[in-house]
Parts: C-alpha cells; structure tokens; sequence
C-alpha cells in the first residue's frame, strides 16, 4: 500500500504541471481547397476584440500581424491591411493589391485577466476565413482557440496565445491536413 502523503504529492505535482500549460483547440469548419506555395496573401485587421465593454484597442491589429507571420513561411508573398475593412472591401483591397488569397479574421473573444492572483484564465477566439480573391469562393474556415494556463507569475497576456493558436492552424493547412 502506498502512504497517503506521496499520493498527494504526486497528484499535487500532476496538478501543478497541467496548471502551467496553455491550452489550444481547432474547430475546422469547412475545407475546400488548396493555397499554393506561390500564393500572394492578403491578410485583414479583424475589429478589435470586446471582453463586456471594455475595448481591447490593439487587439485586431496584433491578430493580424500573427496570421501573417504564420503565413509567411508558407506563400510567396504575404500583405498586410493597413486598416479594418469588411470582406467585401478587404477583398477588393487584396484584387488591387494583385494578391490572391485573402485571409480574413474576425475576432469572436479576447479576455485579458489577472490570472496570477484571479486564478481565471486570458482567452481568446478567432475566426479565420480563406477567401480565393477572383472568384470569391471561400476555401477554408476555422476557429481558432487559446486559453492560458493557470500557474502564472504575471504578465501573460491574449496576444500571447495568438502565435501558437493561428500557427497551428496555418501549419495544418500546408500539411494537406495530417498532424
């Protein structure tokens, strides 16, 4: 028989590992076509994310910037909106711009909380839709999701989960799918 006092010690070092890692979810929605390596993306600046009526001013331009980053290691070319428009006009934007994808985000939750001493963790959610800019036809929908972790000393923040969240989803659509 096992003395009590190690089980609680390991199920309390079990508890503080799962409490320091962040958590990650995508919610593929739809998929219907390729983006070639040769791709020029035009990449939108979703309207910056709400958490009750408190703005999150940066927030729309920060979530552009990490889906163009993690589109660049993929495509030939990745440009960037230089201010929030609707898909309508995001799209002809990317058409004057000669790109041939538009990638257009939208940002669903954006939570920046005091983890460190409220115990309730930042969260974020972003809708990511993959446009073909001639034909308009939409190749590619998911929602991506982060959640940070609980353990924190301060200083974490949405923007931080945006990297892993948007990167694991763009890396998934090169890989033809398989992880």
């Amino acid at each position: 028989m096992v003395p009590s006092h190690r089980v609680f010690l390991a199920c309390t070092a079990s508890l503080m590992l799962l409490s320091c890692v962040s958590k990650y979810s995508l919610d593929r929605q739809m998929q219907s076509g390729v983006i070639p390596p040769n791709a020029w993306i035009y990449v939108s600046v979703p309207e910056s994310g709400r958490y009750g009526n408190y703005l999150y001013e940066a927030s729309g331009w920060q979530t552009r910037d990490a889906v163009a980053q993690a589109f660049i290691p993929h495509v030939a070319r990745v440009l960037v909106a230089k201010r929030v428009e609707p898909v309508d006009v995001a799209r002809a934007s990317a058409r004057a711009e000669t790109a041939t994808h538009l990638v257009f985000s939208e940002i669903k939750h954006w939570e920046d909380r005091a983890t460190e001493w409220s115990g309730l963790p930042d969260r974020i959610t972003i809708q990511i839709r993959i446009y073909e800019v001639d034909s308009g036809k939409l190749l590619d929908s998911a929602e991506v999701s982060g959640k940070s972790r609980w353990a924190t000393f301060g200083g974490d923040h949405p923007q931080d989960l945006l990297d892993r969240a948007v990167g694991d989803y763009v890396d998934l659509l090169f890989s033809g799918g398989r992880r």
